[in-house]
């Protein structure tokens, strides 16, 4: 791996955890020599381009939104995207759910496109930015270059900030927003739990996070799901004694 790049695509918190308490051990130590057990940590490494390594989605539940109003939601949404809904019924609405999936999917591969339910409704709906010239507007100005296409700064800059007033500390708080991988238990909590709405999102690309990384800039909060997860306790690392070798 020497001279090689290497990426943290998960586990960030662990890293720099680690790293502080080599840090600190060195401190204390008479007679540091970079041998020390905790200087070194353990990682799981995989090839970036390999077909079994994939990012998945995390998508957004509402809770808690004042004033909420769907109507008026949609009319604020027309003004940054194209509006399609997918009409269903007790008969058919599984049917329909799975084509909403697909066509989040396809859409986008080139678009920035999200998927939305609100509790109650008898459709959903696809919203898909009308144009890349709203993401150069000076609007998203606060965000590095590269983390500007992204789907999950574009959904943070025109939907949570642009029409729910929802800012940065709320979201790391989540006191309005609530993350979750699966999409069928998204859609299904909206229905039977707290939450009014959800926004059904499509995965990061692994070349935005390559760039992202290369720029020396840190990805959005939970924008991204890497897959597969090792388990945890398959292997064991002490941190004391000394690494030989």
């Amino acid at each position: 791996m020497e001279g090689l790049s290497l990426f943290i695509a998960d586990g960030h918190h662990r890293y720099e955890t680690a790293l502080n308490y080599s840090l600190q051990m060195k401190e204390k130590s008479a007679n540091f020599n970079g041998n020390e057990a905790y200087s070194y940590v353990m990682m799981y490494l995989s090839n970036m381009d390999d077909e079994g390594m994939v990012i998945l989605p995390c998508h957004r539940l509402l809770c808690d939104v004042d004033d909420f109003d769907p109507s008026r939601f949609g009319e604020r949404a027309a003004d940054f995207f194209h509006i399609e809904e997918f009409g269903f019924n007790s008969g058919n609405e599984l049917e329909v759910r799975r084509e909403l999936f697909a066509r989040l999917e396809k859409n986008g591969e080139r678009q920035h496109t999200f998927g939305m339910y609100v509790k109650g409704a008898n459709h959903y709906t696809v919203l898909t930015l009308k144009s890349e010239e709203l993401v150069d507007s000076g609007v998203m100005d606060n965000i590095p270059p590269v983390l500007r296409r992204l789907d999950v700064n574009i959904f943070q800059t025109f939907v949570l900030k642009g029409i729910f007033g929802i800012n940065d500390q709320n979201m790391e708080s989540q006191k309005n927003v609530t993350f979750i991988e699966d999409a069928d238990a998204a859609i299904e909590l909206v229905e039977k739990d707290k939450y009014q709405l959800v926004f059904l999102m499509n995965p990061t690309k692994i070349k935005q996070v390559n760039d992202a990384a290369c720029a020396r800039v840190r990805m959005p909060q939970k924008s991204t799901f890497f897959y597969p997860k090792l388990s945890s306790g398959l292997v064991l690392n002490s941190i004391e004694g000394v690494v030989s070798g």
